[in-house]
């Protein structure tokens, strides 16, 4: 899952316009808390951040992310 966050971000990030990512995100978000490396962390959410209008619930999972992402290693 970790490399896949990076993975789908990277995607994301150099063809912004060229895929639906509706569907993508939200399973990506949905497995959040199977992502356990920090750089994978952040991919997801940026996803977050730049695909809020599109995720279901964002404000709720970014909460709850981001008191995670301060004790990784």
């Amino acid at each position: 899952m970790n490399e896949a966050a990076i993975t789908l971000s990277d995607v994301l990030r150099k063809y912004p316009q060229k895929y639906q990512v509706e569907g993508c995100v939200q399973v990506m978000v949905s497995k959040i808390k199977e992502i356990d490396e920090p750089k994978s962390l952040a991919a997801v959410i940026w996803m977050l951040g730049e695909y809020s209008e599109e995720i279901k619930n964002a404000n709720e999972v970014f909460m709850e992310v981001s008191d995670t992402f301060k004790d990784m290693e």
